[in-house]
């Protein structure tokens, strides 16, 4: 069968309107034997309003396409949730699932070098700017750009769609305020206030700055850089919110009766001297305040005979026997409470009167407490000589029973070993429990053997008290002399020493060197372990006893002269 050549295409037609939405007119042939008027009742055009005649018009166009490609352009242009030919800063996100297009966004912007670059920022049209994006938070919200691209319902989309963008809008605030106030366009204006002059109230009328407005920026800022084009921001006024009438009412209600006259506040006076360095005019709009630190200096003199300070109970040793320092409950004026009271009867002229409160304040350690800790009585002491003076003396510590004292607590990590060896002489004669200590790394002749304690940096001496009772610490420095003496009540009535043999004895190396300042002779010492016991004695029978283990490096011994390994 001989197939008829198709009939030539006259000239097209189309919808006589556009189409509100902006959808792509669809325009077709005019075929041999297929007019407008012979059109099926489906596609002949309603003519009952503007926009139903055009939807007619245009499903016959998606008819036609559709049955010249047998479906294929609708699934074609349907396939995904972004319309085809959509691009966003120049990322085709065209056909793609909402998921894949916002991970296709995400790492094409993720190398892109614009979200870095500075921009340009043009302030009042006169000064440029170059503000860096990562400083103010600039970036694209991918989550909203994609829903804005995904949710116009339409098959094929527009070409280039503006991302969604934010800033951190104080960020962007602050950087161009700087600007403007290096290039003198922005001016802070004088705020409100109200200040004294003795006791005499002056006036400070606001005026009106020039500044930026953080919203308006931030709007033109993102517009801007979505369109890659120049963002241009404008300064405000800025104009105060106190205005001259709100500083003249001041004056008049409050300022100028608050320093007429003293305050009666119980057994003191607020006079008007204080009330004029108390009261304070601060902020936009201009509030009033008592400035209660400045209030409680005012009255120093006055409260100094009124108030006491809190102190705890606490040991001192007073002509070498312990003595209890009794504790004092604290009593001060609630100066909260007066600056409120105070500021409310400011206005009067008469009935200037406030009731001045006290608060009180119990001490942590009371003298029962510390009473009934049982310091009765010494449990030690023991003395050290140095090579050098010593400086670190700790205050007197109190430990209560259970507790533990930490030397670097008491006198810091850089106290001396001439200290730490003398706490621990004393804690080790008193029976009372050593918790963490090291001996020297070599052997000190002064010191005993095993039963010594060294202390510095990463290394403490920890004693807790498992006396039962309280132990108060004192510590006496003088010159090169360190005397620790511990007092509480006795858990034993003596504590002995008993030693093992030396063992496992290294002879010390012997090193030569050339003699001058810098060489001086050390004899050295062995190396050995060794063991001690510490024997605890309660009502003359042995109570118990405790095992110390430590092994001595040798030192050497160093010879200043000429010799076998001298240094030339």
């Amino acid at each position: 069968m001989t197939v008829p050549p198709p009939p030539e295409p006259s000239e097209p037609f189309e919808s006589s309107e556009p189409f509100e939405d902006d959808a792509p007119t669809v325009r077709f042939a005019r075929i041999a034997g297929f007019a407008p008027t012979a059109m099926p009742d489906v596609l002949r055009p309603v003519e009952e309003t503007p926009s139903r005649r055009r939807w007619p018009v245009a499903l016959a166009g998606v008819l036609v396409v559709a049955v010249l490609t047998g479906g294929a352009g609708v699934a074609w242009a349907g396939r995904g949730d972004v319309p085809r030919g959509t691009r966003v800063l120049g990322v085709e996100l065209g056909g793609l699932t909402s998921a894949e297009a916002g991970a296709r966004l995400r790492a094409d912007l993720g190398g892109a070098r614009r979200l870095t670059e500075p921009f340009t920022v043009s302030l009042a049209g006169t000064e440029i700017v170059k503000v860096d994006p990562v400083a103010i938070g600039l970036a694209v919200d991918v989550p909203a750009t994609i829903a804005s691209v995904t949710g116009s319902g339409r098959l094929i989309g527009i070409a280039d769609v503006p991302p969604v963008v934010t800033v951190d809008e104080a960020k962007l605030h602050d950087v161009l305020h700087a600007a403007a106030v290096r290039a003198r366009l922005a001016t802070p204006g004088t705020p409100a206030a109200i200040t004294y002059d003795g006791r005499t109230p002056k006036a400070v009328y606001p005026e009106p700055g020039r500044g930026i407005d953080a919203r308006a920026a931030a709007d033109a800022v993102t517009e801007a850089w979505a369109r890659r084009d120049v963002a241009r921001v404008a300064l405000t006024e800025t104009a105060p919110a106190t205005t001259r009438a709100d500083v003249d009412r001041l004056l008049g209600e409050l300022a100028v009766p608050a320093t007429a006259a003293p305050v009666t506040a119980g057994a003191f006076e607020i006079s008007p001297e204080v009330i004029a360095r108390s009261l304070v005019f601060a902020g936009d709009p201009l509030l009033p305040r008592i400035d209660e630190k400045r209030l409680r200096d005012g009255l120093a003199p006055v409260l100094a005979g009124l108030e006491t300070e809190v102190r705890d109970a606490s040991v001192d040793v007073d002509g070498g026997w312990p003595r209890v320092t009794e504790s004092v409950t604290g009593r001060t004026v609630d100066a909260g409470a007066l600056a409120r009271d105070l500021l409310a009867v400011l206005p009067r002229t008469t009935d200037r009167a406030v009731t001045a409160t006290f608060t009180e304040t119990r001490p942590r350690v009371t003298t029962a407490d510390v009473e009934r800790l049982g310091i009765t009585e010494r449990l030690a002491t023991y003395t050290t000589y140095g090579p050098s003076a010593v400086t670190d003396r700790p205050a007197g510590t109190l430990v209560k029973p259970g507790d533990t004292f930490s030397l670097h607590a008491a006198a810091g990590e850089d106290a001396s070993p001439q200290l730490a060896a003398t706490v621990f002489q004393a804690a080790y004669r008193a029976g009372l429990e050593i918790v963490e200590h090291r001996p020297h790394a070599t052997y000190r002749e002064h010191l005993p053997a095993v039963l010594e304690a060294t202390a510095g940096p990463g290394q403490d001496l920890r004693i807790r008290d498992d006396s039962g009772h309280g132990v108060f610490v004192d510590v006496r420095v003088s010159g090169r002399t360190i005397t620790v003496t511990l007092w509480g009540t006795r858990a034993f009535d003596w504590i002995d020493t008993e030693y093992g043999p030396r063992t496992a004895v290294t002879e010390p190396a012997v090193e030569y060197r050339d003699p001058g300042p810098d060489c001086e002779f050390e004899p050295g010492s062995r190396g050995f372990s060794q063991d001690a016991w510490r024997i605890f004695r309660k009502d003359g029978e042995e109570a118990g006893r405790e095992k110390f283990s430590w092994t001595y490096e040798s030192r050497p011994r160093i010879i200043c002269g000429p010799g076998r390994g001298a240094s030339r």
